[in-house]
C-alpha cells in the first residue's frame, strides 16, 4: 500500500453511518451478473428497468444519501438511474433489507443490454441508529 494512502473514515454528523458500495452488470431482461461488494447478498432483475438489490446487513434504519451511476459500452444511450423502494428490516427481525435501482430515461423504464463494459455502481450512506 502506498505510504501516503488515506484510510480515514468519512466525517458525518450523527452516529453509526454505514457506507455500502457495490456494482452489478445489467443483463437485459435477465438476472444481472457479477455483483460485487461485501454488503450485497444478491441482485435480481425485477421487471423492465428495475433491479432488486438484497443486502446482508439488517438493522439499517434510514438512507442518508444514495448515488448510482452507469458505465456503458455504447455511445448516445439515454440512462436515468434512481433509487426506488427501500425495505428496512430492523435488527433481530426476519427478512432482508432491499432496495430497487430503476432506469427510467425519459420517464419510461428501460432495460440495459448485457455487455462486458456495462456496469451499474452505487454507494449508499445508511444510518444504523435512530440517534442523529
Amino acid at each position: 500500500m502506498p505510504q501516503n494512502y488515506n484510510l480515514d473514515h468519512p466525517w458525518v454528523r450523527g452516529k453509526e453511518i454505514l457506507v455500502i458500495k457495490g456494482s452489478f452488470a445489467p443483463n437485459g431482461s435477465s438476472t444481472p451478473t457479477n455483483p460485487t461488494g461485501g454488503h450485497i447478498k444478491s441482485v435480481a432483475w425485477t421487471s423492465t428497468g428495475k433491479w432488486t438489490v438484497t443486502l446482508r446487513d439488517k438493522g439499517i434504519r434510514a438512507i442518508e444519501a444514495f448515488m448510482v451511476c452507469a458505465q456503458l459500452n455504447a455511445d448516445n444511450v439515454d440512462v436515468t438511474l434512481s433509487l426506488g423502494a427501500f425495505t428496512n428490516v430492523g435488527a433481530g427481525q426476519t427478512g432482508d433489507t432491499t432496495f430497487i435501482v430503476r432506469n427510467a430515461p425519459g420517464g419510461s423504464v428501460a432495460d440495459i443490454a448485457a455487455n462486458a463494459n456495462n456496469v451499474i455502481s452505487f454507494t449508499i450512506w445508511a444510518r444504523r441508529s435512530v440517534n442523529k
